[in-house]
């Protein structure tokens, strides 16, 4: 399930969406609504934005036809060659997942500590998606990502700060600590992400259009309807 990307939305508003997992199920309603959505949902609205029938981007309905393609599974070196296939392909679209573990590989010394994160493979990627091969892209930072990676995304080094009582799953939870490492891994990946967002390119330019938070979330102890 992808959740559609509140346009332009800044980094401080990740803390409650992580906090309040539930939302993230809210994606396929939304899509749902007709076309009266609130304009306030869209700041850039002439760029993109969709309602119950369709996405449009730069007022033209848009049809995305999205293929995957995880760079950091790939060797840089053939990248261009997978783009290239894409594109012949038809796909007007790529997405790909953005693995914490993999770009944040050693614990840093604290929650303002971002030193140890390297996003420059991800920005790379994007830069050839968007800018030589003429792609929209959509980027799911997680935390978790699943995808059949190595702790579903999250590093290992996490583990230091789990209170590990036996009783309940910790990644994934509302913890105080979870949510504020994955607040920094949000803080990190999200500067990125903000600067390579359609509504801040040229008006023509290609960038992101969509953003997935978590991945295939399936309400670990939270209520059926939570009070947004």
């Amino acid at each position: 399930m992808i959740r559609p990307f509140l346009f332009d939305v800044p980094v401080s508003r990740i803390r409650r969406l992580l906090a309040c997992a539930v939302f993230l199920m809210g994606g396929a309603s939304l899509l749902a609504q007709e076309s009266s959505n609130p304009p306030e949902l869209f700041p850039h609205p002439e760029r993109i934005r969709y309602d119950g029938h369709c996405l449009q981007i730069e007022n033209q309905d848009f049809f995305l036809s999205s293929a995957a393609f995880h760079y950091y599974r790939t060797p840089q070196e053939l990248w261009r060659d997978r783009f290239q296939k894409i594109r012949d392909a038809g796909f007007n679209t790529v997405e790909t997942y953005v693995p914490w573990n993999w770009h944040e590989r050693d614990l840093p010394t604290g929650l303002d500590d971002f030193s140890k994160v390297d996003l420059s493979e991800f920005e790379a990627w994007l830069k050839m998606a968007q800018d030589e091969f003429g792609f929209y892209t959509i980027v799911r930072p997680g935390p978790f990502i699943c995808a059949e990676w190595g702790g579903g995304g999250y590093p290992r080094w996490l583990a230091k700060f789990n209170p590990w009582t036996g009783k309940e799953f910790w990644l994934r939870s509302a913890d105080d600590a979870h949510i504020a490492w994955s607040v920094h891994w949000y803080e990190a990946v999200c500067k990125v992400i903000s600067r390579e967002q359609i509504t801040r390119k040229p008006k023509g330019a290609k960038g992101i259009i969509l953003v997935q938070i978590e991945n295939e979330y399936d309400y670990h102890k939270a209520p059926d309807k939570p009070k947004l």
